[in-house]
């Protein structure tokens, strides 16, 4: 069901999720998917406190960021929300890091070696150092 242009690229909303030998087509929602990841929504503290004080330089923080992401992750929360904001995921790491995907609204996250999709959904990532 899903369609592609000629350059292989998705052109509608439309997945199509195989597991098994089955299909399951979806659009229009929130979906996660993870496997060998440990979901904290339930116990999650609703309450969240940023407690930094460094500074930096903008550009050259934002380019060791974007470095120390692709070599090695940090220790850091990835709360997921639907599109309405209602929390639906939280998950930790010591070793977290963020990659785009090919595929058109979704993010791929590499959590303590562990793949995390999420399509379709609002999410804040926070370094474990900044929460109390």
């Amino acid at each position: 069901m899903s369609q592609q242009n000629d350059n292989g690229k998705e052109k509608s909303s439309v997945i199509d999720v195989d597991y098994g030998k089955q299909r399951m087509i979806h659009v229009g929602s929130t979906l996660i998917a993870y496997e060998g990841l440990k979901n904290y929504e339930d116990a999650f503290n609703k309450h969240v406190k940023i407690d930094d004080q460094n500074r930096s330089i903008p550009l050259l923080n934002t380019m060791y960021q974007n470095f120390k992401n692709d070599w090695k992750g940090d220790a850091k929360v990835v709360m997921i929300r639907s599109q309405l904001g209602m929390p639906i995921a939280v998950f930790t790491g010591n070793d977290v890091s963020i990659h785009k995907s090919d595929m058109k609204n979704s993010t791929q996250f590499v959590i303590d070696g562990h793949r995390l999709f999420v399509y379709r959904a609002d999410y804040t990532v926070y370094p474990i150092a900044s929460l109390k």
